[in-house]
């Protein structure tokens, strides 16, 4: 088994791992593996809602905005779903990934600015956009099958078999920065 933290992120640990002692996983579980010169990720979600009358007129925006991603500057990879809420509304999310934080900053200049900013929307129809913009020492990952999803597809690949996980407080062991922060 490995560390889920990668060599190249590894350091001397001032903070104590929260593993029992003799901490066997319970199950085989992997981390993203991406390349060593990454250093920041994009994850946006650009989500928009509708009442059921004004649903309709979200097929428009979702083919704006799935032309927009295929630009220069694009996301690497994005995915999308769709439900219904408690309150009824129709919502469309869309999850946008990059690896380049630069990248992302010129593409919400030239075309993802306009989705929050959408004067050309159907009033019925709100947008909006969440960007979080973790750096590779706050991001962890875990997967139990070998297929990885969502930012994961971005990496180089799955980790072997990792040891920070299947107890209490294993997400925080995952974090490169817990080896040295509180």
């Amino acid at each position: 088994m490995e560390s889920a933290i990668p060599s190249h992120l590894a350091a001397a640990r001032l903070q104590p791992q929260r593993a029992p002692q003799g901490h066997v996983p319970p199950f085989p579980a992997r981390s993203a593996r991406f390349k060593p010169q990454t250093q920041q990720l994009v994850m946006a979600y650009l989500g928009m809602q509708a009442l059921p009358p004004a649903a309709c007129a979200m097929q428009p925006l979702s083919e704006w905005l799935t032309l927009a991603f295929e630009g220069e500057d694009g996301p690497q990879h994005w995915e999308s779903a769709s439900f219904i809420d408690v309150a009824g509304h129709h919502n469309v999310l869309f999850t946008a990934y990059w690896p380049d934080p630069a990248a992302h900053d010129r593409w919400w200049q030239s075309r993802g600015r306009a989705w929050t900013q959408g004067q050309q929307w159907p009033s019925e129809v709100g947008t909006y956009a969440e960007v979080l913009m973790p750096t590779v020492h706050r991001f962890e990952t875990l997967f139990s099958s070998q297929r990885p999803e969502g930012v994961a597809i971005l990496a180089d690949g799955l980790s072997g078999h990792i040891t920070e996980h299947g107890y209490w407080g294993s997400m925080r062991d995952r974090l490169p920065v817990a080896q040295t922060e509180a």
